[in-house]
């Protein structure tokens, strides 16, 4: 199945946003949890938006 480049970019930012959600959620060794869960809001704000991006990319009648 070839994707619309729609498609591939809502697919790259949720990518990115499961990311940073992991870090928010697990910082890695060195990171203050502190600082890393003063930023939960807007990590699960992107999360949300980037879901809300993937869902109209791949929605039946997307042409895109």
């Amino acid at each position: 199945m070839d994707r619309t480049p729609a498609q591939v970019h809502a697919q790259l930012k949720w990518a990115l946003a499961c990311e940073r959600l992991s870090f928010v959620t697990d910082p890695p060794t060195g990171a203050t949890p502190e600082g890393a869960l003063a930023d939960l809001a807007a990590a699960i704000a992107q999360v949300r938006h980037a879901l809300e991006e993937l869902e109209a990319a791949f929605a039946p009648d997307s042409k895109d």
